[in-house]
C-alpha cells in the first residue's frame, strides 16, 4: 500500500511539472541504501523538450533539470512533495541534426550524475556530486559529454542511440530505448531500438 502511495504522489509531480516541460524522465536516487534511516527520498527530473530545445536566438540548446523531495510522515502515514529551487538550465553547442539535449533519463553512479541524449546519443556528466546533490539547493552546473551511443550494434549505421531510459545493475551503467522494431509504413526497417547499452566503469 505504502509502495502505491508512493507511486502516486511521484505521478501528481510529473503531471504537474508538465506545465514548464514534456516528455520527463525521474531518476530516483540511487543511494537508496544511504536514505534507508531517513524519512525522505531525493529525485531529480529532467526534460525532453525534443523541438523546443533549440534556443530560438541562439546556437545552443537546453533542458531543464529539477530537484524534488519526497517526506514521509510516519506518525500521520502521508507524504508530502518538495520542490527545490531551479539552477540554471543545461546547455550545449553540440547536435546532430540540429537537435539536441533531449534529454530522456537521469541517474547516479558512483558519485557522478549521468544524462543521456535520445537525439545525439551523447550521455553527459552533469558536474553535481551526490554529496551537493543532497543540499537543499542545487548550485549552478556543467555538461561534459563523455560516451557516445551508437545504434544497433555500433557497426551497422553511424546513427545515434535512441536512449529512453537508464539504470545501474550489478554496478554497471545500462541504457534501453523503447524496446521495440523500428516500424515504417506498417514494415519493420531495423531492430536497433531493441539494443541495450552498458558502460562499466571498472
Amino acid at each position: 500500500m505504502k509502495l502505491l502511495v508512493v507511486v502516486l504522489v511521484l505521478f501528481a509531480a510529473f503531471y504537474y511539472y508538465k506545465f514548464s516541460c514534456s516528455n520527463e524522465s525521474v531518476s530516483i536516487q540511487a543511494s537508496l541504501d544511504q536514505q534507508k534511516t531517513r524519512n525522505y527520498y531525493d529525485f531529480v527530473i529532467v526534460t525532453d523538450m525534443d523541438h523546443d530545445s533549440k534556443d530560438p536566438h541562439e546556437f545552443k540548446w537546453y533542458s531543464f533539470l529539477k530537484k524534488g523531495r519526497l517526506t514521509h510522515n510516519s506518525t500521520s502515514d502521508t507524504f508530502a512533495l518538495t520542490w527545490f529551487p531551479d539552477p540554471p538550465p543545461l546547455t550545449t553547442t553540440t547536435s546532430t541534426k540540429n537537435r539536441s539535449l533531449e534529454l530522456s533519463c537521469a541517474t547516479f553512479f558512483q558519485d557522478t550524475l549521468y544524462v543521456a541524449c535520445d537525439a545525439t546519443g551523447i550521455v553527459y556528466q552533469v558536474s553535481i556530486s551526490s554529496e551537493s546533490f543532497n543540499s537543499t539547493t542545487l548550485t549552478p552546473h556543467q555538461l561534459f559529454p563523455r560516451f557516445i551511443l551508437p545504434d544497433g550494434n555500433g557497426s551497422e549505421t553511424n546513427s545515434p542511440f535512441k536512449t529512453e531510459w537508464c539504470t545501474v545493475k550489478d554496478s554497471i551503467l545500462h541504457f534501453g530505448s523503447f524496446g521495440t522494431e523500428w516500424i515504417h509504413k506498417h514494415k519493420i526497417l531495423h531492430y536497433y531500438p531493441e539494443f541495450i547499452k552498458t558502460i562499466n566503469l571498472g
